[in-house]
């Protein structure tokens, strides 16, 4: 049965610590290996006993039968799926008979969701979504807060290399039918321990060709940097951590490839490494948990600092982890525990948590990509064991309103024409493993209609270097050429602190569309498709379909030289004391900003010259109370200035009340305020001595007293009033008056 397996397994395991103790070194003494011999006896210990143990093999038993029993037949189960899905599932079943396939239906929008896993921020702020920076353009996203325009450079998000993806690339990457293959299936796999097909050669194939693999033993370095040396190798420890923590072994392992390479050098797993004159010496983290980069530490260090127990020296997982064996089976548990056991129990539920809420959170990894190289790397570790076409359940989700995959998207443009920026080689299908049609040197002029993305079954390595692939034609040939080897011809010039709005038509009706730029410092392009010209230059502006499966561009030159200085980006208009009180982001380069106001229906008027590109706050004292204004600005440097937002932001001027009294009542406190100029209401607010203010009231602009007829007696209270004009609000006066109820 499984549990004696498990017995045996840590039984091994236990031997191996054991022996690894008593191999210490002469140098140690008699006190520390008796320390080491304590510790192992008490993990022994701690052990189920043997009416609990068997109370586990009763309880395996029956939820061997209920998984059986929850999952249908193969017709019974692709029923359950859209047609966009069964396509691929037949295909996959008429290789694989045993396959079963499961609907994981998901009350949530599709649009939600690509939205939510783009989410990018500061380098230490929330990135869900990551690549390498040497992916292609379109992969990478060009937001201010993930690329630098002036000079030309993606941000880092993660070490040196790792920048953030952008909204077309999280939409292929999240789509599950872009991984209903061979290649990639298994990130659907569910991921529980099952010895009918787990075992120690399944291991070896997925270490196979890294530092881990055969059956060299494991030796490591201590916390006082003594060597350690086992009598049990790391496919063995995996494998014991998985039958222990009900994880599949060969999911661990590849785990652990795909985050540390399985490189005994690198630091998560060296124990000899040290980061901002601190040493990490002796500790492991094989799964790189709780490995992401802040402002006090690098992705390993904090991963390390996880090991050792965290700010609070934990204990739980084994923590701390001072060795591979350890690190390995803490880790496991930790994974089942914080990740299988909640539901995210496949790889792509992992890498995308759509499953357990909170939404969107509790994700294993920032890559991308990362689900789909763990899946094809166990595909290669199972086919070479034979078992791919063994029984195996995957668990897909299935999302609301997920868009068409054969959805066609096209720009309206005179020229569809472009350029082979190298010599390149067309290819009859758009990857590079397809056949040959032609070679075209460099510079040859090409006629191209639209993009498509590249071969579901293409590696992660060929997708993320060339995603989108040209259809185009030279002379009587015709074929795919990968985007980032054709620059296309401008169709048309605009100057810079201009706009144009692209006409797109979109086959897939009422999807989203993604707009890109290939260079923000040239054009930027909104989510609506309006381009504005930066300053002078060529550039690209790409439209992608909501699937992220089809692209079309489209080339743009700018004119004129601009200013070179983003417009300000107002966040927000509000009434204070004092007047309107205007704020709006900072703009690099800035030296200063213009504030400009107008009264509705009449021109932008300059009122305010700010002297420092810090600022991003002004005050209004001049506002005609009751009267509406619209704010915007601009930032400039020199004589440059730039270009502002002309639909600015709208607030009326509302003062605040001059509260008169609180008076006490028979039936409660009488607050009493003077009139203000064009309230449609008041919201009343009231405090007790030393609390915060909370509304209790709205009451008319007819109205200048309420009575608080909640009031307690005995208390003494504050009250304050704030004017309001439909969706204007005004602000109150903290001072307000002060009543108590006889």
């Amino acid at each position: 049965m499984v549990l004696q397996k498990v017995k045996k397994v840590l039984a091994a395991v236990l031997i191996g610590c054991m022996i690894s103790t008593l191999s210490v070194s002469a140098g140690d003494t008699q006190n520390e290996i008796t320390e080491k011999n304590e510790e192992t006896f008490e993990e022994e210990e701690v052990q189920p006993d043997k009416r609990t143990l068997s109370l586990m093999e009763e309880y395996e038993e029956w939820l061997r039968q209920i998984r059986t029993k929850s999952v249908g037949s193969y017709s019974s189960e692709l029923a359950k799926f859209p047609a966009s899905y069964q396509t691929y599932l037949k295909k996959l079943h008429e290789k694989h008979p045993n396959w079963v396939f499961v609907a994981v239906n998901r009350n949530l929008d599709w649009n939600d969701i690509v939205a939510a896993e783009s989410v990018s921020s500061s380098s230490t702020g929330t990135n869900r979504s990551l690549l390498p920076k040497t992916s292609g353009g379109l992969l990478l996203s060009k937001a201010s807060t993930d690329y630098n325009a002036s000079k030309g450079t993606y941000i880092p998000k993660d070490g040196s290399t790792w920048v953030s993806a952008s909204k077309p690339a999280v939409a292929y990457y999240v789509d599950p039918r872009n991984f209903l293959t061979d290649n990639y299936i298994y990130m659907f796999e569910a991921l529980n321990y099952d010895a009918g097909y787990h075992n120690l050669e399944g291991v070896r194939n997925v270490l196979s060709g890294t530092e881990l693999y055969g059956n060299k033993k494991i030796t490591y370095t201590t916390t006082s940097g003594k060597t350690t040396k086992l009598d049990m190798t790391y496919e063995q420890a995996i494998f014991g951590a998985g039958a222990k923590n009900k994880i599949s072994p060969l999911f661990l392992a590849a785990k652990i490839r795909q985050e540390t390479g399985a490189k005994l050098s690198n630091g998560s797993i060296s124990g000899k490494f040290s980061y901002g004159g601190k040493s990490y010496r002796g500790y492991y983290n094989y799964y790189n948990i709780g490995a992401y980069s802040t402002s006090t530490g690098s992705a390993i260090a904090n991963g390390l600092t996880f090991a050792k127990g965290g700010k609070s020296n934990s204990k739980t997982y084994k923590r701390p982890w001072v060795s591979p064996v350890i690190a390995i089976d803490g880790g496991a548990e930790y994974i089942g525990k914080s990740y299988i056991s909640r539901g995210q129990n496949t790889v792509y539920f992992q890498k995308f948590n759509t499953i357990t809420a909170p939404y969107y959170q509790h994700e294993y990894m920032q890559n991308l990509t990362a689900a789909a190289s763990e899946a094809k790397t166990t595909y290669n570790s199972y086919s070479k064991m034979g078992i791919l076409d063994d029984s195996f359940v995957f668990y897909i989700p299935v999302y609301k309103n997920m868009p068409s995959q054969s959805s066609k998207i096209t720009i309206k443009k005179s020229v569809k024409t472009g350029k082979t920026a190298a010599e390149v080689t067309m290819r009859k299908e758009p990857f590079a493993g397809s056949s040959a049609v032609t070679t075209i040197p460099k510079g040859k002029k090409v006629t191209v209609s639209g993009a498509v993305y590249t071969d579901m079954d293409a590696s992660v390595i060929a997708q993320e270097e060339n995603p989108y692939w040209f259809k185009v034609s030279y002379g009587s040939k015709a074929g795919y050429i990968a985007s980032g080897y054709i620059q296309l011809d401008s169709d048309s010039t605009i100057k810079a602190g201009s706009t144009r709005q692209l006409s797109v038509t979109n086959t897939g009706s009422g999807e989203k569309v993604y707009y890109e730029t290939s260079n923000p410092a040239v054009a930027t392009v909104s989510n609506t498709g309006k381009i504005t010209g930066v300053k002078g230059g060529t550039c690209e502006i790409y439209a992608v379909t909501s699937s992220g499966k089809q692209m079309d561009a489209v080339g743009i030159t700018v004119s004129g030289t601009g200013s070179g200085i983003s417009k300000p980006k107002l966040t927000s208009a509000g009434n204070s004391k004092s007047g309107v009180v205007l704020k709006w982001k900072k703009v690099s380069k800035a030296k200063g900003y213009y504030i400009y106001r107008k009264q509705e229906g009449g021109s932008y008027k300059k009122i305010k010259k700010i002297t420092s590109g810090k600022t991003v706050k002004y005050t209004d004292k001049t506002a005609a109370a009751g009267k509406k204004y619209v704010y915007t600005v601009k930032a400039y440097n020199g004589s440059k200035t730039s270009s502002c937002d002309k639909k600015g932001l709208t607030i009326r001027r509302l003062t605040n009340p001059s509260m008169v009294s609180a008076s006490a009542t028979k039936s409660g406190i009488k607050v009493k305020w003077k009139k203000v100029k064009s309230a449609v209401t008041y919201d009343i607010y009231r405090k007790e001595k030393g609390g915060k203010y909370k509304k209790i009231a709205t009451v008319k602009s007819d109205k200048l007293t309420f009575t608080d007829k909640t009031a307690g007696k005995g208390t003494t209270y504050y009250y304050t009033a704030r004017a309001c004009s439909g969706i204007y609000k005004g602000s109150y006066t903290e001072s307000g008056v002060r009543g108590k109820r006889k």
